[in-house]
């Protein structure tokens, strides 16, 4: 029960109108009765474990099982860890609860929601439009699992071998478990003998020979006769045979974007059932999708266990493991490293796409969201991590039995390697239906994301919390969850994390790749950054247009 406010009333009289002050009265509040009337109104979850596993389905995917360990392995492994902890501290729990909440307290989706500030809207159409970018290409790399699937029920899967019938090139083509290609061969020749032979030894022995490396800086002395050796059994082979058949026989890729081909109706026909199931999903509303779910957002968890299992018991698992969680502190110095991880933070949790916002809104009203968010975003986290020691752990078993370090493992064929696990990892070769689509699909997955979902996440946060205000904010928290945000979250939202993504964003600088595209030209205007600007003296030389030769009218 509760009271209902005084409000004043006019009675008219034949003094004229007089106002009325009327006291207040107890009014009972049936909470039940005002959800059951918006739920008529707007769907909302059929279960509080509809709308947690339908966030679990939004954050956990290919952002956790490819793209964070391979950022993991290409900025110091734990060197990654850190900033990545650190920033899903100060600016992912925060901003994943903000955007339930804000969700939660409206009703209302990431364009309507700006209606608590206006001139935020654009923020919303932002979101909108990056949710449709990565949703185009999030289908077509759905499409390519069905492809693959379908591939799979061959009783020797093509890629297994450089089969001609798909178009292998045997000349360029080998699988890789069968035969090392030489410069492999002889690395791992020189790490046999490296601590043999030196440079004292050379005129004492016969028969060694010094060969240059494949990094082409250092050189090793070997027997000669294993040389010759390993260079008989080895290939000059370049592609593996699962690259090939990708790109010649799945995509036919043409030579350039310049070139977009024609239609592969093989790859059409799955993008189509991929789009097909996505409606099925979605025709009822949260209706329909809050049951598929519950298959949808546990059953990777089944996979990536059973895949975890199998490889920590794979031998070498520990030298993947190893490289993966031990840092290279020298790189937590790099701001790029800090970047990455800002990154792949968006990226993983979806933050600052709209689809949180969206999916709080079909909450009731008065759902304790805090613990929701707290819980999902951890367990974002936690895949995250399980997904890097299922990937590690395999290309540590890889390296033992190829004999060769895991850091050759990893930069020949992560991309390859991860696809063997999960077939999500197409994006890094994926395209549309055309055959010149990849191109066009690599510009989608590198610009439809990264910045432009930081860029975003900050201006929602300054609108938010300067523009409609964090008072404001925190008092509807308040006032629908019963509680009021504590100093921690007000610090975060109102000033560390926009702070946070500012400095690790450099928004104030310009793209690294930023200046004359002349190479001579170029070196020189660093130079002349580096020790200071002055008034540079007018050249006149090498001027083509007359009129802005010196004497000449100039602006």
């Amino acid at each position: 029960m509760t009271l209902k406010s005084p409000h004043l009333s006019v009675c008219h009289d034949i003094t004229g109108p007089t106002l009325l002050s009327v006291p207040a009265v107890p009014v009972n509040v049936d909470h039940g009765n005002k959800e059951k009337s918006i739920e008529t109104e707007r769907g909302q979850w059929g279960s509080k474990a509809e709308f947690i596993l339908s966030c679990i389905g939004l954050s956990v995917g290919i952002g956790n099982v490819w793209r964070f360990p391979y950022l993991a392995y290409q900025n110091g492994g734990g060197a990654f860890l850190l900033p990545y902890f650190l920033l899903l501290i100060v600016v992912g729990k925060p901003m994943y609860f903000m955007e339930v909440a804000l969700g939660q307290f409206s009703s209302l989706g990431p364009m309507s929601v700006w209606r608590c500030f206006p001139l935020g809207r654009g923020i919303g159409a932002a979101m909108i439009t990056i949710s449709l970018l990565v949703a185009i290409y999030y289908n077509v790399i759905m499409g390519y699992c069905l492809y693959y699937m379908g591939q799979s029920f061959r009783s020797d899967v093509p890629w297994s071998s450089c089969y001609e019938w798909w178009g292998a090139d045997n000349n360029t083509c080998y699988v890789r478990n069968g035969q090392d290609r030489c410069p492999v061969a002889i690395d791992k020749l020189a790490r046999k003998y490296k601590s043999k032979f030196n440079a004292s030894t050379k005129f004492a022995l016969d028969g060694l020979i010094n060969v240059t490396l494949s990094d082409k800086k250092s050189s090793a002395l070997l027997p000669q006769r294993e040389y010759y050796s390993a260079l008989q059994n080895c290939t000059n082979a370049t592609q593996t045979a699962s690259e090939q058949f990708w790109e010649r026989f799945v995509l036919n890729i043409t030579g350039g974007i310049e070139d977009i081909g024609v239609i592969k109706w093989d790859l059409a026909a799955c993008l189509f059932v991929s789009w097909m199931i996505v409606f099925l999903c979605l025709m009822k509303g949260v209706k329909s999708s809050g049951k598929v779910v519950y298959f949808t957002a546990t059953f990777p968890y089944l996979i990536l266990i059973i895949l975890l299992i199998r490889g920590l018991i794979l031998d070498g698992a520990g030298i993947g493991l190893r490289y993966f969680l031990i840092p290279q502190w020298e790189k937590l110095k790099d701001v790029t490293v800090w970047r990455a991880a800002a990154e792949q933070l968006f990226f993983s949790l979806s933050v600052a796409s709209g689809g949180l916002i969206m999916f709080g809104s079909y909450n009731k009203f008065y759902n304790k969201v805090y613990r929701d968010a707290m819980f999902v975003s951890s367990l974002d986290f936690l895949t995250s991590l399980i997904a890097g020691i299922v990937i590690f752990s395999v290309l540590g078993n890889m390296s033992e039995k190829l004999g060769i370090d895991i850091e050759d493992v990893v930069e020949g064929g992560i991309g390859g390697l991860i696809s063997l696990y999960y077939a999500t990892t197409l994006i890094h070769y994926c395209c549309y239906c055309f055959q010149g689509g990849q191109y066009i699909l690599n510009l989608m997955d590198t610009y439809g994301g990264g910045f432009a979902i930081t860029f975003i996440a900050i201006c929602e946060l300054v609108a938010l919390m300067w523009g409609y205000g964090i008072k404001r904010f925190c008092d509807d928290l308040e006032f629908m969850l019963g509680t009021r945000p504590n100093l921690f979250w007000k610090a975060c939202w109102f000033v560390v994390s926009p702070l946070v993504l500012i400095n690790v964003k450099e928004v104030v600088k310009p793209d690294t790749r930023w200046g004359p595209a002349d190479p001579e030209v170029r070196q020189q205007y660093f130079k002349k950054q580096s020790i200071g600007f002055s008034e540079p003296e007018p050249n006149t030389k090498e001027l083509d247009n007359p009129a802005l030769e010196t004497g000449g009218d100039r602006f």
